[in-house]
């Protein structure tokens, strides 16, 4: 039987695994210096679904509903894709604000796809976040480039795939969904090394390093730890946790790779932040009787 946690451990467990999502995008960058992005990419999520197989009752729970997870799959696959890809143009610390992003993408998304004007507190957040963005790339001796672009492609596939989770995440088990994700994007990965890039001669211990951190770390004990600790937590308390994500990757790029953003930059991921802060701050609507 599962223990129940008081709501500041899970909040601080949640918060721990922000800390390591916002380490991964220096960790990230500085692997891809070593080997192509998708060998990286398809070494990290093999480990993860293999972790993740391990775990008892995930794969017999995944086995009834594997269809449900290919979309979200794809698009999880995608973001990752775009994300270390654009982790070579441009800096970690840019790629963390950016991609966070995707937390106020989702209610926008949603209320266009449903012909509805968002909230206006979503709208304000949009806004803010998007002036962030300005201020963050588009101005200074950095502007926006290449690298951003495909950052950005990767919040918004990220956005897609947690608007996509939530409508088919209570078909199964969380775990047997993760299970599922991470297992589509490793064999994809793999196809795309095969047939794009050539076999990495090098494997430097910072490599094992990256993969470890990334695959054991960031994916299957993130993905384990967010399943178990949102039972005792709100939606709401996790997308503000994780939006610290984008800082931590600030902060970690100026003390592990000497990143500066400057004045504007600084000004620019406070006001990214802020706009996420305020979307998730939103009432919840009211349920409706069936």
């Amino acid at each position: 039987m599962n223990k129940i946690l008081p709501q500041w451990q899970a909040d601080l467990a949640l918060f721990g695994v922000t800390i390591v999502w916002g380490a991964t995008f220096v960790v990230v960058k500085d692997a891809v210096g070593t080997i192509t992005p998708f060998y990286f990419l398809a070494g990290r999520f093999s480990l993860a679904a293999l972790v993740l197989a391990l775990i008892p009752g995930t794969v017999r729970g995944l086995f009834p509903h594997w269809r449900l997870v290919i979309a979200p799959s794809l698009m999880m696959t995608s973001g990752f894709a775009l994300q270390t890809l654009g982790l070579q143009y441009t800096t970690a610390s840019r790629a963390g604000f950016i991609t966070g992003l995707s937390v106020i993408l989702v209610p926008l998304i949603v209320s266009l796809s449903s012909r509805a004007w968002p909230p206006r507190q979503v709208m304000l957040g949009v806004t803010l976040a998007a002036l962030g963005l300005f201020f963050l790339s588009g101005t200074g001796r950095n502007p926006f480039n290449f690298g951003d672009a495909l950052v950005f492609g990767c919040a918004v596939s990220f956005a897609l795939q947690i608007i996509t989770i939530g409508r088919r995440a209570k078909k199964l088990n969380p775990l047997s969904f993760a299970l599922g994700m991470t297992l589509i994007a490793a064999m994809l990965f793999s196809s795309l090394a095969l047939v794009l890039e050539s076999f990495p001669t090098l494997f430097p211990p910072a490599l094992f390093f990256a993969l470890g951190m990334t695959g054991l770390l960031a994916t299957a004990l993130a993905f384990y730890v967010q399943c178990r600790m949102q039972q005792f937590t709100s939606a709401t308390h996790t997308a503000l946790i994780f939006s610290a994500e984008p800082v931590f990757a600030a902060v970690f790029g100026y003390l592990v790779a000497g990143e500066r953003l400057g004045a504007i930059g600084i000004l620019g991921g406070a006001m990214i932040v802020l706009g996420i802060i305020l979307a998730e701050l939103r009432p919840l609507p009211t349920a409706r009787p069936s």
